[in-house]
């Protein structure tokens, strides 16, 4: 029988192509799982300000077009400092609230990494003292009325997404050894601070930002008649009659009594 047919021709005329064009799709799967695996794995961490629980998580993408083709893997990363802060009460949670997670790192492949507003609070967890023991878990079990002032007032800075207030905390316990004293100074700091940011806001007339600026601010200088007087600005833009006339008449309560944040 010939095998010389014109069909076996065709066939033989086509192998070449079709055997390139198998080499090419294996080089192109190749090339693409080498891209993906380099360059497509995403990482990160997150902190739950709720629990105060850490936890990691990965995937994989398409590089450039960042379209996720694996599940998301997450893994509990909480450490001897959290743990302890959550059994013996400095931090209190309720099983009922929803954790919500902030993004505290992401890492893209080998390159690209950016950290958040929640690293600054993150950071601190995992410092170790030249005895490679962690510091602030140290710090805490040595200090134990200042770590029942400083945890709480960190947890609320937290929950409130101002991380960015929280280092000062951390420095001010590092150099106040007094409970006491430390509880007057953060107070007196943190008032400060979002007294500047409710002003800050005013300016640009933002004003139901500032008035919630402000509002923190009073509560940890709640005899501030400034910050009061500044509020009612707010309020009065705002045409938030009621709230004016609380301050006014929380105003005329201390008028002989305020005490001023320090400036």
């Amino acid at each position: 029988m010939n095998s010389n047919t014109p069909s076996n021709r065709r066939i033989s005329k086509w192998q070449p192509y079709i055997l390139f064009g198998f080499v090419a799709l294996a080089l192109i799967a190749a090339i693409g799982s080498f891209s993906i695996f380099q360059f497509g794995n995403v990482q990160g961490l997150e902190f739950s300000p709720e629990t105060f629980k850490r936890r990691s998580f990965s995937y994989y993408e398409i590089p450039l077009l960042r379209w996720q083709i694996s599940p998301i893997r997450r893994e509990k990363v909480t450490g001897d400092l959290e743990n302890y802060l959550l059994n013996n009460g400095l931090v209190k949670t309720t099983a009922t609230v929803t954790p919500l997670w902030d993004l505290v790192l992401l890492k893209r492949g080998q390159f690209e990494s950016h950290t958040t507003d929640a690293h600054l609070l993150c950071m601190f967890f995992d410092i170790e003292q030249k005895s490679e023991k962690n510091f602030w878990l140290e710090w805490s079990k040595d200090h134990q009325q200042s770590a029942a002032i400083l945890w709480p007032q960190v947890v609320r800075l937290a929950r409130r997404k101002t991380y960015l207030l929280i280092p000062h905390l951390f420095a001010l316990a590092t150099r106040i050894d007094d409970a006491e004293e430390l509880n007057l100074v953060i107070n007196q700091k943190v008032a400060k601070q979002y007294y500047d940011l409710g002003v800050a806001q005013q300016q640009i007339s933002n004003h139901r930002a500032a008035i919630r600026l402000l509002s923190e601010a009073i509560h940890y200088a709640p005899n501030d008649r400034t910050i009061l007087e500044t509020r009612i600005i707010s309020n009065e833009k705002l045409g938030k009659d009621a709230e004016v006339l609380a301050d006014e008449a929380q105003i005329r309560k201390f008028k002989h009594r305020d005490v001023k944040i320090h400036r």
